[in-house]
Order: structure tokens, then sequence, then C-alpha cells
């Protein structure tokens, strides 16, 4: 194969996966998109084609390899405002990505919690996510899907969207679910993930608070998700 030394290797790695998760999480293509590429590159690379021997040209190709899936659209199109809920993993993967920036901006040396993160992964993708604002909400859950001034929205058309979403865990009951807030977030203390201590630092929660996240999650993940 080709000789790139370790720290260029794994940038070509890093880009790889940031390509490889616009295409297939954020733009939703199924396991058939750009197969032949994929292949292509990864035939060239270990046979030592003499125009894909050098950094420089490994990463020009993965940098043409995303051309048709930009960042900034596959924010734009594929998440917000989308139901990402509709795809388990690769919001379970997003989400725990998220953490995992989390513990970073935190300060030097900070981490996640290793048990945590064993529970989440263990566990089927959707069972991993929880609503914060309920598919099927009970009391205390009336007139909050709505933006200021505006009228009451359809729940479903809100409640699968990454701003709403988080990893939980351990699996809430039918009834925890639909409990209100408060008692949500009596739940969501057991456990210590950054992102839960976000959502529990809300005083209420509603579609502006959904929206809000959500802004916040799509600039991180256009920078997360951008090419190297």
């Amino acid at each position: 194969a080709a000789a790139v030394g370790e720290d260029e290797r794994n940038k070509l790695l890093e880009q790889w996966e940031r390509v490889s998760f616009r295409i297939f999480g954020l733009f939703g293509r199924d396991s058939r998109a750009k197969v032949g590429d994929y292949v292509r590159i990864g035939y060239r690379i270990m046979t030592n084609d003499i125009e894909l021997r050098t950094y420089n040209q490994m990463m020009g190709e993965l940098h043409n390899l995303g051309r048709e899936f930009p960042i900034e659209t596959a924010v734009n199109d594929g998440l917000m405002g989308k139901d990402f809920y509709d795809s388990p993993d690769a919001c379970r993967y997003l989400l725990w990505n998220y953490e995992e920036h989390l513990a970073q901006a935190s300060g030097s040396g900070a981490t996640f919690d290793e048990l945590e993160r064993i529970a989440i992964w263990k566990e089927r993708a959707s069972d991993s996510i929880e609503h914060v604002f309920p598919q099927t909400p009970g009391f205390g859950w009336e007139g909050k899907m709505h933006m200021a001034g505006q009228p009451e929205e359809p729940v479903l058309n809100h409640v699968g969207r990454i701003g709403n979403l988080i990893l939980l865990p351990t699996v809430l009951n039918s009834e925890a679910k639909a409990r209100p807030f408060v008692e949500k977030k009596a739940l969501y203390e057991r456990h210590r993930l950054r992102m839960i201590s976000e959502i529990t630092a809300k005083e209420d929660w509603g579609l502006e608070q959904i929206v809000e996240r959500e802004m916040t999650i799509a600039s991180w993940a256009k920078h997360r998700w951008q090419d190297i």
C-alpha cells in the first residue's frame, strides 16, 4: 500500500468517516450509493497506483468522493426540521459524537462515563434514544408545541427532530415517557451524560427549546463533518 505517516493515515481515515457520514447518515443514501467509487479508491490505494500514492493525492480523491454531498446541504436538508428518529443508527451515532464534543469542550482531561457508553451501545439504536417531548404527551405538556405568538402545531411533526432527542442508557417505561417535564428531569438526572445536563438545566420544554437545541447541534455538525 502507499506509504503515508501515521498522522496522515489518521487524517485520511477521519476524512473517510466525514464523507461517509454525510452520504449515508445525513443525506440518507443506502448502501448502494457510491459503492463503485469506494471500491476503486480502496483498490488504487492498496495496489500502489502511481497516481494515488501521496497523502495529498489520496486526500484529494476523498474530497472528490464527497463533492456531491457538501456539509452545508447535508445538515440543512438532512437534519434541520427532519424526523431524525426515523434513522435511529445515524441518530445514535450523531448524538454520541455530540456527547464526546461536550466532554471535550468541558475542559482538558474531561471524559465521558464509560458505563453509560456501554449501556447506550448495547441497546438497539432506537431503544437508546429518548424523546424529551413525548410522542404521546400526557398531562403537563399542553400548549407547548408552538413558537412564540404562533398557533399550536402537531406533536408528531416535531418530536423526532434532533433537538428533542437525547441518549439515555435506561429505557423509560411508557408511563415515565409521558410524565410532565419536571418529573422527567428527575429521572434524567440519574445519568451523567452531558447532553442530559443541557436538558435538565431548562425550566420548561416545548417547540422553542427543540428548535434552539436543533440549531446548536446543527451548527456543531457542520463543523464536525466538514472536509478536513
